[in-house]
């Protein structure tokens, strides 16, 4: 075997599988130790490219990774050449067969079914890419399972363990995602008041399409704090989400302070559900409005 020592950017480009789904599985089933160099980066062997090449294909045949992590690259081969996946498992889901993975999605938050939600979206993410994941699967899924607890057809449970499962699917590609040196920063984040961040999450995520550097700062923060951490670190952008409540009386009062606080050459978007007098603040205080993912990457990319 050649002891040849690659990047985790090698491994990518020759396993198909992200970043995020290699580190994803070393943390939560052990498949690999890789070594370090002396700034902590991760270094594969030939044989650690081997077993991913192999789990990639096992598990997109119907395998699910818990089942097969701990396995030899000998028996990986035996099940990766055999006519049918050895695993039965029931909750096993072939995104080639079902072409249906929110479906699976779904059922997995109706029997509350942690890990079977978990594998599904990172297995989509290493087949589809993070963007179709979210435009296909997280987005549409959290508005069913909103709209199911609405109506009582789900409890409030299963409602929880869903946005808990994809806050920390996001929150693992956000803080895997390595940009190039000379990248633009954009600081994503929610403003005072508004506590819910699927929004920021996933504009997070879709800023590193657009080769940005998201530094993503959670929720509820004061104009202050938003405009201190961007010019800190010389962000280029700053991205607010607002959802719950669109017409908070706050943001009539922070929105322009954002604005005011920050350098005229800090470009300012803020996107999700706002009234018609929060929308009009927004305009006259010069921040681009972009109602939904496909304008938000559109215009990072710009």
């Amino acid at each position: 075997m050649n002891d040849a020592m690659h990047t985790i950017k090698y491994v990518v480009m020759n396993t198909g599988l992200s970043a995020h789904t290699i580190r994803a599985w070393e943390r939560r089933y052990a498949v690999l130790l890789p070594a370090r160099t002396a700034s902590n980066r991760r270094l594969y062997s030939s044989e650690d490219v081997q077993k991913l090449h192999l789990l990639r294909r096992v598990t997109e045949a119907g395998c699910t990774i818990s089942r097969v992590a701990g396995l030899s690259i000998d028996q990986l081969n035996e099940i990766a050449n055999a006519r049918e996946p050895a695993s039965q498992d029931a909750h096993a889901v072939n995104l080639e067969e079902s072409q249906d993975p929110l479906a699976a999605c779904l059922a997995a938050v109706q029997e509350m079914d942690l890990a079977t939600l978990d594998e599904v979206l990172s297995r989509s993410g290493a087949v589809l890419g993070h963007q179709r994941v979210i435009d296909e699967i997280i987005l549409p899924l959290l508005h069913v399972t909103g709209d199911l607890w609405a109506h009582g057809q789900i409890r409030a449970a299963n409602e929880h363990m869903a946005s808990a499962v994809i806050r920390s699917y996001l929150g693992e590609i956000i803080a895997s995602y390595q940009a190039r040196q000379n990248a633009r920063v954009i600081i994503v984040t929610t403003p005072a008041g508004q506590l819910h961040e699927f929004g920021a999450l996933i504009s997070a995520v879709s800023a590193t399409s657009s080769g940005w550097k998201p530094i993503y700062l959670g929720p509820n923060l004061p104009a202050e704090e938003i405009a201190g951490a961007a010019i800190k670190l010389r962000a280029d952008a700053v991205a607010l989400s607002i959802i719950f409540p669109c017409d908070d009386p706050r943001l009539l009062t922070e929105i322009p302070k954002i604005r005011k606080l920050l350098p005229a050459s800090v470009r300012v978007y803020a996107g999700g559900q706002v009234s018609e007098q929060v929308s009009r603040a927004f305009a006259a205080n010069g921040i681009h409005w972009v109602p939904n993912m496909t304008d938000f990457r559109k215009s990072l990319a710009g």
